[in-house]
């Protein structure tokens, strides 16, 4: 983590700008600083964290948006000196793990704003719904691929963990 966001600053000060806004967009929390020295801190409105301080999720949160700006960046560079670049893409393996729920939808958004395409493994209903919304999704059910449609996230079964937990809250 600390290697993905120190990188950053190679791309200047407009590349960490943007990222302070995005990361203060997923935690929503106004990002004040990215402070890169000896370590990273994060610098809050309510103080300042550095990263061996941060949760598991938080570090996956920052991670994951710092590799998508380096993509982002490094293909800027490509096209400054001429090569068309490929859109980035990034593939997530199960990135709800210890992330907030909130953050990882806000996270999604953010990558998507970037430009950046996501491939991600997820068992999360939520983020399936909402790759529905943004482009393609498909799920795993008896052994088959399927793609994932406004119906069959109607299907009860598909979901079934997550309905039970939600029921079990009424």
């Amino acid at each position: 983590v600390r290697r993905s966001v120190a990188g950053l600053a190679k791309y200047g000060v407009r590349a960490l700008v943007k990222f302070k806004r995005d990361l203060g967009y997923v935690f929503g929390e106004e990002v004040v600083d990215v402070a890169v020295g000896d370590g990273v801190e994060l610098v809050f409105r309510g103080g300042a964290f550095k990263l061996e301080q941060l949760s598991g999720g938080m570090l996956h949160v920052v991670n994951t948006l710092a590799e998508a700006y380096t993509a982002v960046y490094s293909l800027k560079e490509l096209e400054r000196w001429g090569i068309e670049a490929p859109r980035p893409l990034l593939i997530l393996d199960v990135p709800e793990f210890n992330v907030h729920v909130d953050w990882l939808y806000r996270l999604v958004e953010s990558l998507l704003d970037l430009g950046v395409q996501v491939i991600a493994e997820t068992h999360s209903g939520l983020l399936l719904a909402h790759a529905l919304k943004h482009g393609a999704a498909y799920y795993v059910k008896d052994g088959k691929a399927k793609r994932l449609d406004a119906e069959s996230l109607k299907d009860v079964e598909l979901f079934r963990s997550e309905y039970w937990a939600y029921q079990q809250l009424a």
